[in-house]
């Protein structure tokens, strides 16, 4: 997803609409069952978090913060996790993050080499150490999700912090 998407909003109906717009790409793979699009799968968890404190440096507002939800692995991108988490603290920004996902095999839709839809398995992996520093750091929390339940709980728990209204 675009980090630049959606802009500041307590608006809940705006966020939930732009956020059916949003397609997850999908591994494609070639004959011998390699991805074709490796790069489209990469996560900038560290350009994500510069976006955010960017847009929440100058807002006037009692407290700020950045709701991070990710497996943690951060692969990609110009700016490193422990660098947008020191620009964050220094600004007084705390990040809440949410990991989801786990490590090991997990399995996912695909394609075989006759170009069947089929489940295949694939290494994954969750950094929780960068998700329960990120928070640590900062002053917000990590929490793990591991069920739909789990998710809703905290988000939940983050929607009772403190807002402020902003232009």
């Amino acid at each position: 997803c675009d980090v630049g998407r959606v802009p500041l909003t307590l608006d809940h109906q705006a966020l939930a609409q732009v956020l059916q717009g949003v397609q997850v790409p999908k591994p494609r793979f070639n004959q011998q069952g390699q991805i074709l699009n490796q790069e489209e799968m990469l996560t900038a968890i560290g350009d994500a978090l510069a976006v955010a404190r960017a847009r929440l440096e100058k807002v006037d507002v009692k407290s700020r913060l950045i709701v991070l939800l990710s497996d943690g692995e951060s692969n990609t991108g110009s700016v490193q996790p422990e660098t947008a988490m020191q620009a964050a603290k220094a600004l007084g920004i705390k990040i809440y993050t949410i990991g989801v996902g786990s490590t090991g095999l997990a399995p996912f839709r695909g394609r075989d080499i006759f170009g069947r839809e089929a489940i295949q398995q694939a290494q994954v992996s969750m950094d929780e150490d960068l998700l329960r520093r990120l928070a640590e750091t900062t002053g917000g929390v990590y929490y793990n999700v591991r069920n739909p339940r789990a998710l809703e709980q905290a988000f939940t728990a983050i929607d009772l912090l403190e807002r402020t209204p902003v232009q």
